[in-house]
């Protein structure tokens, strides 16, 4: 069996806990996504050099075209894959404007 070769480089991501209402956003990955079907907070990679908050108001209007005011950090998680570590920064947001839409992901919905 090859060996797997692990990144040391940990994937910085950024999620955001958006809320409106007493709802919350949430997206479903697309097919041929990892973990395809699977509903999630939205968010997405940091880019080398980018703030946190910046990639966060970056990708939520990238996927969902939505704008957000992010607030403070929930949580950070360090989780690790076979072959990667991931360092997940969730952030608390509250929905500023534009009615989500489902433009990179499956489909989305308050809940």
């Amino acid at each position: 069996m090859p060996e797997t070769r692990s990144d040391p480089t940990p994937l910085i991501v950024t999620v955001g806990v958006v809320s409106r209402e007493g709802r919350f956003l949430i997206a479903r990955r697309r097919p041929g996504d990892s973990f395809a079907g699977y509903w999630e907070f939205p968010g997405g990679k940091v880019n080398p050099g980018e703030e946190l908050r910046a990639a966060l108001e970056r990708e939520l209007l990238e996927e969902l075209g939505i704008r957000v005011e992010v607030g403070a950090q929930r949580m950070m998680i360090e989780h690790r894959t076979p072959s990667r570590a991931i360092r997940l920064h969730c952030f608390d947001c509250r929905w500023v404007e534009e009615e989500p839409r489902a433009l990179e992901c499956a489909e989305c919905r308050w809940v």
